[in-house]
């Protein structure tokens, strides 16, 4: 492989993920090349069908690229906060999708393991 070629070091389904994932590896000194960033301003809802926003850097680069990115990140889970008022919650859930259009799941957040609803 050249070493000039661009290898992908992730891949995003939003535009703010993918531009703070430029602006770290760019902050470490590592070129970055955005591929589909345009695509999202645009169609933004059509990113997933598309393979989403590519972040892309030199083949020499990938390793340093790859470390910085393998950060202790929170996994998704779902949130206790949802059931503390599950009503009130599901109205807004669906008010927001009535009104906006979006279906956003504001219950699953990133969160420590002691605030996850366990599931039988």
């Amino acid at each position: 492989m050249a070493s000039d070629a661009l290898v992908t070091v992730a891949v995003c389904y939003g535009y703010p993920a993918a531009a703070v994932t430029r602006s770290a590896l760019e902050a470490e000194g590592i070129p970055v090349t955005v591929v589909g960033g345009a695509f999202a301003s645009f169609d933004w809802h059509m990113l997933p069908a598309m393979g989403g926003i590519e972040i892309r850097t030199p083949a020499s680069d990938v390793e340093r690229a790859r470390a910085r990115l393998a950060g202790e990140e929170l996994p998704l889970r779902e949130s206790r906060a949802f059931w503390a008022a599950p009503l009130r919650n599901a109205a807004t859930f669906f008010l927001v999708l009535y009104i906006a259009g979006v279906a956003v799941p504001f219950w699953i957040r990133r969160t420590a393991p002691s605030d996850i609803v366990e599931s039988a």
